[in-house]
């Protein structure tokens, strides 16, 4: 940084406080009309109005009096900068020196004024300490002013002040006053720009946001060009980040642009104000989007750059203001906000940030902040209803400002009926800005994907949901990645498919709005009272796509099955605790997702052909015999029939050949699996837990089932199981509490889950020396089982080894597994107490031996 820029960034304070005008000019020129005028400061006026600078310069040649009059120290006032041309005869006039001392005082007095002293062939020694030139004009000033002697010390003691800042100085360019004017003008235009974006001052957990973002952005760290994102939903707080982030380092760039909503902006005006913010000095201005990105790129690659793109979202946009690393000067940062992070793969980003959603403290501060002007009302009655409304928003800061605001000065009666109303109906505002990221959805099916989930499917397995939606020739994964990409939905840990409630609401009340007045008409039912109004009233349409209604535990009265008959478009049903009278002959063709636990069945058509179901889920139902039905049901993929009690025989499942899952769980009354399950060469998943299966039960051909992942046979009562070693993809095989299970054979070497807990009649187990993916060994309570054949030898891989209460280890089996345990030190390993080797408790110093029961202790290698 030159003197220049070092006398603007130390004269810099902050905006007027003592005044609420706003600023009237950019700069005051401060100079001595008969050593400048017509020369350097007249070209260095037109200079900065040709730049678009706002500068005051009095006119008059010749100025009668001793004291400056109101006009000239208004225009000091309202001046942002003054200039002081610091010439040889500058002390000469008492004019000068009242001006000086009149622009000290206002920087002084902090009004935010900046000061910008230039030397124009003068010593800053000879200004700063009245030496030279400047001596006998000072002696002349205190001959003429003896009687007021104070007078003349201000102006020196202004002089000094003034040359102590840091200033620009002809003599180091040269003697080229053009050179010497271009400086001083780009300086002061990028000063003029450096005006801090507008924050709220009470901006909640701010701070924190801006230091994670800091430490993407890595300011002066290296000389990379940077480009972050900042990615997350509408209404998370991005922008505001972003302006605190422009804020607190613009001052460290050469040049800086702010680009604000450039979804919405005229890229032709944007790529003018991003060569503006950063050029300043005037140019012709670019008249179409080829011409601007052809100009930044030629204009802005050598120059250090702060750019900040915000809201942004498509990449096209950001290809037309040419932001590419090599579009900048070395050390440029670019950071961008969208709610679209599928181009920010594309450009390649190198860091991306998402910024969390508010805390129940800072949700609540903010909140109070908007609706009391405090962080915490002292009524506790507004704090409790305080508190209810920040439940609502999530975190979400767009909606705690919104509610915020129309909430203030309302009283507690008017606080409760707004939070009724926000249960039957999203905040306008809120909506209707939420809504921008839906209405970017240019797809149809994507849209129709999103409103499915807002009705039907959060909180369930994204896997799942893609195989029903897939059934309604939707082309799902694509559609759920760029709701996700957009931030309308996400997914847990779990692999489920989560939304923010206020987006969530959005998706519903878009459905509500295109048929308020008729529920029957509307595409998805999901409101309890909207839902058995149709049924009741019997008027639904074929426009109706989704119906969901939960009575478990509620008396109301059953429905006629005739009441789902003129739903022809109906796609989606989940219904639990539904009564209905009949049969459900008029079921919809077009269904693929039946989710209906305790059916009544009686309910069951005779022939049940649903040639497009892909998910049946009839749990709990009192059904004896699965009717099969005449035609295959060839694109079910889902069956569940778990805990149908009564249920005495499986379907035939050669009618079911796609089926990926299946679950009958808790069917005790089934006396064996119809042999046709073997057929069934796509099934991933088969639950068959707390069936009393025996061993004449289940098929000795299991092992066929070559693309099973998950088998659960919890619970039953077979003695042995059958070869399950050929199971080349199976990862989790649960067998706890199988009573009478006494031999458990080979098992498929890529096994990663075992669970035989309580298998207390267990005494043999399969040779493990290359079960090497095992992860989680679960053999708690097997009391006859004394060793695991080469258990020491895939110790690497595991995480758990659970066998608590397996009092009949052999003594050398402990020793070898404790041994090789201490070695791969991979987590945790329960044994029995009884006969521990002497020398365990001299393990290595990061393991910790803990005694968790009276029968066990755990070797545990923190991971």
């Amino acid at each position: 940084m030159d003197v220049a820029s070092t006398a603007l960034a130390a004269s810099s304070s902050s905006p007027p406080s003592s005044s609420t005008e706003p600023w009237k000019y950019d700069v005051f020129l401060s100079f001595r009309g008969i050593d400048t005028r017509q020369n350097f400061t007249d070209h260095l006026y037109w200079t900065l109005k040709d730049n678009g600078v706002n500068a005051y310069i009095d006119e008059k040649d010749l100025r009668r009096g001793e004291n400056i009059p109101d006009e000239l120290k208004h225009a000091i006032e309202r001046s942002r900068i003054s200039v002081i041309v610091f010439s040889k005869g500058y002390a000469d006039s008492t004019w000068c020196l009242e001006e000086l001392e009149k622009i000290m005082e206002c920087r002084r007095a902090r009004l935010g004024q900046m000061v910008l002293p230039v030397f124009y062939d003068v010593d800053p020694t000879h200004v700063r300490k009245q030496t030279g030139s400047f001596a006998q004009a000072f002696r002349r000033h205190e001959e003429r002013f003896r009687e007021d002697k104070d007078k003349v010390q201000r102006w020196r003691y202004a002089f000094t002040e003034a040359a102590n800042l840091a200033g620009a100085n002809l003599r180091n360019t040269d003697g080229y006053e053009g050179k010497f004017i271009r400086k001083i003008v780009d300086h002061i235009t990028r000063k003029l720009n450096n005006t801090c974006l507008d924050v709220a001052t009470n901006q909640i957990g701010i701070e924190s946001r801006v230091r994670e973002v800091s430490n993407y952005l890595n300011v002066g760290g290296s000389d990379d060009v940077r480009i972050i994102g900042i990615w997350g939903m509408v209404g998370l707080g991005k922008t505001v980040v972003a302006k605190a982030i422009f804020n607190k380092f613009h001052q460290r760039f050469e040049g800086k642009s702010f680009l604000s909503k450039v979804r919405e902006g005229d890229m032709v005006k944007l790529q003018n104000q991003l060569l503006c913010d950063i050029l300043k000095p005037a140019k012709k201005k670019v008249r179409s989007i080829a011409e601007g990105t052809k100009e930044i790129k030629k204009r802005l690659s050598s120059i250090r750059a702060l750019v900040i793109i915000d809201d942004v979202d498509c990449h096209k946009k950001l290809d037309e203001l040419a932001i590419k690393r090599d579009s900048f000067g070395p050390g440029s940062r670019i950071v961008i906000t969208t709610t679209n992070a599928h181009f920010l793969r594309i450009l390649e980003v190198d860091d991306t940030y998402f910024p969390p959603a508010m805390s129940n403290e800072e949700a609540l501060q903010l909140l109070c902040c908007r609706a009391f002007t405090e962080r915490h009302p002292s009524d506790e009655e507004y704090l409790e209803l305080s508190r209810k409304v920040v439940e609502y928003c999530g975190g979400l800061p767009l909606a705690l400002e919104v509610l915020g605001s129309s909430l203030c000065k309302r009283t507690k009666r008017e606080w409760r009926s707004a939070l009724r109303k926000l249960k039957r109906k999203p905040h306008g505002e809120i909506h209707e800005k939420l809504k921008i990221s839906y209405d970017g959805l240019i797809d149809d099916e994507v849209q129709a994907i999103f409103l499915d989930i807002c009705c039907f499917f959060i909180g369930m397995n994204k896997d799942h949901v893609t195989a029903i939606l897939d059934g309604c020739d939707f082309d799902t994964l694509l559609g759920i990645g760029e709701l996700h990409d957009r931030c309308l939905v996400s997914v847990d840990e779990g692999n489920n498919l989560m939304m923010h409630d206020l987006l969530r609401d959005m998706g519903r009340e878009i459905i509500r709005e295109k048929s308020p007045g008729i529920r029957g008409k509307r595409s998805r039912l999901w409101d309890p009272e909207d839902v058995t109004d149709v049924l009741i009233t019997n008027s639904g349409t074929e426009r109706i796509e989704g119906v969901t209604l939960d009575l478990q535990g509620s008396h109301e009265p059953s429905f006629s099955a005739e009441a789902l008959k003129n739903m022809q478009g109906l796609r989606l049903l989940k219904l639990k605790g539904v009564k209905f009278t009949g049969d459900c002959k008029h079921l919809s063709k077009r269904l693929r997702w039946l989710c209906w636990p305790g059916f009544p069945p009686e309910a069951i058509p005779e022939d049940f052909n649903q040639p497009n179901i892909v998910d049946i889920d009839l749990s709990h139902s009192c059904i004896q015999v699965w009717k099969d039905s005449d035609m295959p049901l060839e694109k079910l993929k889902f069956l569940n029939l778990g805990y149908c009690d009564r249920l005495k025989q499986s379907p035939d499942f050669s009618k079911l050949p796609n089926l990926e899952k299946l679950i009958l769980q808790g069917c005790n009354s089934l006396s064996e699996i119809h042999h046709s399950i073997l057929q069934l060469k796509t099934l991933r998943y088969l639950c068959l837990a707390d069936c009393n299966l025996t061993d004449e039960a289940i098929p000795e051909d299991l092992g066929d089932l070559t693309s099973l992942e998950e088998l659960d046979l919890r619970g039953n009562l077979f003695n042995g199981l059958p070869n399950l070693s050929r199971l080349s993809r199976l990862q989790s095989l649960q067998l706890t509490n199988c009573a009478n299970l006494r031999v458990i054979p080979d098992l498929p070497t890529n096994l990663e889950i075992l669970q035989a807990d309580e298998c207390i009649a267990l005494e043999e187990m399969p040779n493990f020396s290359r079960m090497l993916c095992m992860r989680e060994l679960h053999l708690n309570r097997s009391p006859k089982l004394t060793e695991i054949p080469g258990l020491d030898k895939s110790l690497n891989s595991m995480t758990r080894v659970h066998m608590e209460w397996c009092i009949n280890l052999t003594a050398d089996f402990k020793d070898a597994i404790i041994q090789g345990w201490s070695a791969c030190r991979n987590g945790c390993l329960f044994l029995p107490t009884n006969d521990f080797p002497s020398w365990l408790r001299s393990v290595d110093t990061k393991g910790e031996i803990l005694g968790c029961a009276p029968k066990f202790s755990v070797l545990n290698e923190k991971l």
